[in-house]
């Protein structure tokens, strides 16, 4: 198999699959492409994680030195040209996209629209961390007020999660199992966050990476109107999958 994964999806882990079930060894070729926004090594990293029978490598060298190819599989009917050029038989499945309809450019474009056929480590990857940062209860509070709210939206929303602060390991898995958006009691500024939203005086100092809001509002209720604004703000932008400059990869 060839292709740039970006991100890999349900589609792509089908034709994976398929391929296992019917070979006595597959090779994952994860392609580089000009402008690229999610480097190959994570790529690669993903694809291996997820399908750890097969043999994922970075360069056609590493496809050609690792004995013969009798097939190429894809999921294009055009397909055919790449298989000549490493002298093996094309073979296409669901070229259709019918089990599975979704592909790597609707992804980029809509990533929680796409987010039920994303496997763990594209989910983890692309979970948007936000913390509260303060003193509790200023920072648990409304972190876990955040996640509740999202939650009672439905959807791919309801898994929305919350952790404490100080449990990195509890957040990974959170991340790579709850929703898009992730919520994070914080009491410094040290882990890397993409929104940090200020619910106090910070004693700790200021964090000195993604974007900073502070949270105003008549209370704790305007106080948590405030936050989702600016949550919901932060998720109608860009989540760093746009197209690289020269087209689609």
């Amino acid at each position: 198999m060839v292709g740039t994964f970006c991100p890999p999806h349900a589609g792509h882990h089908h034709l994976v699959r398929t391929a296992e079930d019917r070979c006595e060894a597959l090779t994952v070729l994860v392609c580089t492409a000009a402008g690229e926004l999610v480097a190959a090594r994570t790529r690669a990293r993903w694809m291996a994680e997820v399908h750890p029978r097969a043999r994922v490598v970075r360069s056609v060298r590493s496809v050609r030195t690792g004995g013969r190819v009798d097939a190429v599989f894809t999921s294009e009917r055009h397909g055919d040209p790449l298989a000549r050029a490493f002298g093996a038989e094309h073979v296409c499945v669901d070229a259709e996209r019918a089990l599975f309809p979704v592909s790597a450019a609707a992804v980029r474009k809509d990533p929680v629209g796409c987010w039920d056929f994303l496997e763990q480590p594209v989910r983890g990857w692309l979970t948007r961390r936000v913390a509260v940062l303060g003193a509790d209860p200023a920072a648990t509070t409304p972190a876990r007020a955040l996640a509740e709210r999202y939650q009672r939206r439905g959807g791919v929303w309801a898994g929305t999660r919350w952790v404490p602060r100080c449990e990195r390991a509890r957040e990974e898995h959170a991340a790579r199992t709850g929703a898009p958006v992730l919520f994070c009691a914080a009491g410094t500024a040290r882990a890397a966050r993409h929104l940090w939203l200020l619910a106090g005086p910070q004693e700790g100092g200021l964090p000195d990476h993604g974007r900073k809001v502070v949270l105003r509002g008549a209370g704790p209720a305007g106080m948590l109107g405030a936050a989702v604004d600016a949550v919901d703000t932060f998720l109608g932008e860009s989540w760093g999958l746009d197209e690289p400059p020269g087209g689609r990869w």
